[in-house]
């Protein structure tokens, strides 16, 4: 009876192991000093949205000043991130074999500098990341709605070295939003219980 006892200890044990084991931040995320080094408008070639000014709050993140000239479908999404296609391509080449998805926590702050509930409509935003032969991203909605303005997007990743790495953002329907432009502020920040990108 004693070594049935024991034998049921150890198993517990083992499978609170295996739990505290998948529990450890198998999620990276990127520190303020990373997200300053996001410098590539990945979807130039098809789309006129562009971050227009960018800065290091006081406090974790980074808040990014992104202006959509229109609702057109063409100019109605944003690709930022450092990449091997232009750029400083400062983020790239890092081991990140030891993690299974990226994750940022996105906050939308204002819609041409308003933060009332009906500046702007929703946007779709998402933590980029290199995976198989291309790249992905895990989208979240957000809007100045009550509640619903911040979000954590954890993008799975079968990556062994970073190549492209950053955020996407686009209107998840032109309602809302002003067909004559508008400039959104959001604030990114590491994901909580996240380790930070390993130094190259």
């Amino acid at each position: 009876m004693r070594k049935k006892i024991l034998l049921l200890e150890v198993a517990a044990v083992l499978i609170l192991g295996l739990f505290a084991a998948l529990a450890i931040a198998e999620n990276f995320t990127l520190s303020d000093d990373d997200l300053m080094l996001l410098d590539y408008h990945f979807n130039h070639h098809s789309s006129s949205s562009e971050v227009i000014y960018k800065t290091d709050v006081e406090g974790p993140g980074v808040e990014f000043d992104i202006h959509f000239p229109d609702t057109n479908r063409q100019n109605h999404s944003i690709t930022y991130v450092s990449c091997k296609n232009g750029g400083e391509d400062l983020l790239t080449g890092i081991n990140i074999n030891d993690y299974d998805a990226f994750a940022i926590k996105f906050t939308l702050v204002s819609v041409n500098d308003s933060n009332y509930p009906d500046a702007g409509g929703s946007l779709v935003v998402g933590a980029l990341i290199n995976s198989g032969y291309s790249h992905s991203y895990r989208p979240e909605v957000i809007s100045l709605q009550p509640g619903n303005n911040t979000t954590i997007s954890s993008t799975k990743t079968d990556a062994n070295d970073t190549s492209i790495i950053g955020f996407t953002a686009y209107f998840l329907t032109p309602d809302g939003w002003d067909p004559n432009g508008s400039t959104v502020r959001l604030l990114i920040e590491p994901a909580p219980d996240a380790e930070f990108l390993p130094q190259p």
